[in-house]
């Protein structure tokens, strides 16, 4: 189980983090550079933008949080990549 504050912590990462790459310059960026294909399997359709190294992993520590939002920590997903990368 995790603590209040690891929670709340996580929580306002990801509100903040997903207002960034939500945002359309953002998207457009990233979907642009990754030719408008997914990373995982070449799909053109039901792109998402997603985080390599998760917000999970941020708020844990695992890595500086400035990394988080920067297009190097960003890619082009299908939606079905996208799932899947959840365990």
């Amino acid at each position: 189980m995790q603590s209040l504050d690891f929670v709340t912590r996580y929580k306002a990462i990801r509100n903040s983090s997903s207002g960034f790459i939500k945002r359309a310059d953002i998207r457009a960026y990233i979907f642009e550079r990754d030719d408008y294909a997914c990373r995982g399997c070449g799909c053109k359709e039901k792109l998402t933008v997603d985080h390599i190294l998760s917000v999970y992993m941020a708020a844990k520590g695992k890595f500086p949080l400035s990394q988080l939002n920067t297009a190097d920590n960003l890619q082009t997903l299908c939606s079905t990549c996208n799932e899947r990368k959840i365990p």
